[in-house]
């Protein structure tokens, strides 16, 4: 399984240890779903039966690569939480099948996004009749806007799930510097919820306007790997100042979780 055998870097260890156990049904049905997502996305429902045809189709490679990169990070979060924390209580099931309905919300947005910025305004269909993807500029918005809910979405959950962990910390047994760690990727995961938010009101902004609002809310992501760098440089500063290098190997080892979990 993935779960079980996926190599665990030490810079993920370094942070939160991860609590270890075996794969429960909950992780099983979450990559279940995230396979079905990832199925939906490259999904034909029949062989080309022209080489144009199998041509048509390869021009759509760049966009699933798009897709299966959003999705394998989504993924990674929420594989993540489940090691750090090996929560299965009753919010953090719930939290956690809003996240998975989410993702398969967020597909069709995400294939026809990413198709869109891989090919244009125009492509083929099967009958290699051209066809338009936008009959105006405001659809374009309106596609950022359907999209940026989505994303805002999973990331108010993901918060949520780390805020339930902060919670749970006595249970669980963080130690303090696990504390403060888990408290930066809540604020990475809120600096994210930000950009997502000032995308989505330049959309809506945009809806009667000319194309560049769309151009902005798309660009305006690239906030979030500012508002990351951002968090985690000066939590590693402060991290040294604040912690005893005792406390920062003792996350290096992995904790078995032997406890019955509670409500």
């Amino acid at each position: 399984m993935i779960r079980k055998h996926i190599f665990k870097d030490k810079a993920e260890n370094s942070s939160v240890r991860w609590r270890l156990h075996e794969p429960t049904r909950l992780e099983a049905f979450s990559d279940a779903v995230f396979a079905f997502a990832l199925t939906l996305v490259v999904i034909s429902l029949e062989v080309p039966h022209q080489f144009e045809e199998l041509l048509m189709l390869m021009k759509g490679f760049f966009g699933f690569a798009f897709c299966f990169l959003f999705l394998m990070l989504i993924w990674h979060d929420q594989y993540t939480y489940f090691r750090r924390f090996g929560l299965q209580d009753t919010r953090t099931t719930f939290y956690n099948m809003v996240l998975l309905f989410m993702v398969i919300y967020l597909v069709y947005p995400l294939k026809f996004l990413f198709f869109y910025l891989s090919s244009g305004f125009s492509g083929q269909n099967m009958n290699s009749e051209t066809v338009l993807r936008f009959q105006n500029q405001g659809e374009v918005c309106q596609l950022m806007i359907i999209y940026g809910i989505g994303y805002l979405t999973i990331y108010i959950l993901m918060t949520l799930m780390y805020a339930h962990a902060l919670k749970r910390k006595n249970d669980i047994s963080l130690s303090p510097l696990e504390v403060y760690n888990t408290r930066t990727y809540m604020y990475t995961f809120m600096g994210r919820i930000g950009v997502v938010l000032l995308s989505i009101a330049i959309a809506i902004y945009g809806l009667n306007k000319e194309g560049l609002y769309a151009f902005l809310s798309g660009i305006s992501y690239s906030g979030i790997g500012l508002v990351m760098w951002g968090v985690n440089a000066k939590r590693s500063k402060k991290i040294k100042t604040l912690f005893s290098q005792t406390e920062i190997d003792e996350v290096m080892n992995e904790v078995v979780i032997v406890r019955e979990e509670k409500n």
